[in-house]
């Protein structure tokens, strides 16, 4: 099994690599559809959409398995990952060309955008400052997890709504703009 996930401190992969098979423990995984785009036997074209830790690999030779045929990949394309498509994604050639990035920078998604499901809690200057240094402060929101912003709508990072509070989980480290001072 070609796969990144561990096992006894090595990697799948490591060990296939090597020759060394590796019993494959069933894993509880989330398939939401599989859809038969295109059928010219003995190939098979499908698009899964599937959460974290399915490897699809794994689904086309159960697949086979499963009509007796065996099964195996030809190519795999990821055009999705949570928000992000395959279309919004930058080239590797565009990339390469941009040199020192400044052409990339108007494609650069803001820290916020894979969280775009969360609620969205803005705080008032004080309790941002406390919210910054890990306190936990009043706020109305449905329990669970939100973005938190500041009142000019700077992203602060995801807290934990529970009881009229929201205790951060994880902060956006952004130092304010400074001076630069070389030493002396």
């Amino acid at each position: 099994m070609y796969s990144a996930v561990r096992r006894g401190g090595r990697r799948l992969y490591e060990l296939a690599r090597q020759g060394i098979e590796v019993e494959r423990g069933a894993r509880a995984v989330t398939v939401h559809s599989i859809v038969l785009e295109e059928l010219a036997v003995p190939d098979v074209r499908i698009r899964v959409r599937c959460g974290k830790g399915t490897y699809i690999r794994a689904l086309a030779s159960d697949l086979g398995a499963a009509l007796g045929c065996g099964g195996a990949l030809a190519s795999l394309v990821r055009t999705r990952v949570g928000p992000y498509t395959l279309e919004e994604a930058v080239g590797w050639g565009d990339v390469r060309d941009a040199r020192h990035g400044a052409d990339l920078w108007a494609r650069v998604q803001p820290a916020d955008s894979p969280l775009s499901s969360f609620a969205a809690v803005t705080l008032e200057p004080a309790d941002a400052a406390q919210f910054l240094h890990g306190h936990a402060v009043e706020a109305a929101a449905d329990d669970g997890l939100v973005r938190v912003y500041a009142a000019a709508g700077l992203f602060l990072g995801v807290g934990l709504a529970r009881a009229g509070r929201i205790k951060p989980e994880r902060l956006i480290h952004a130092d304010p703009p400074r001076p630069r001072v070389l030493p002396a």
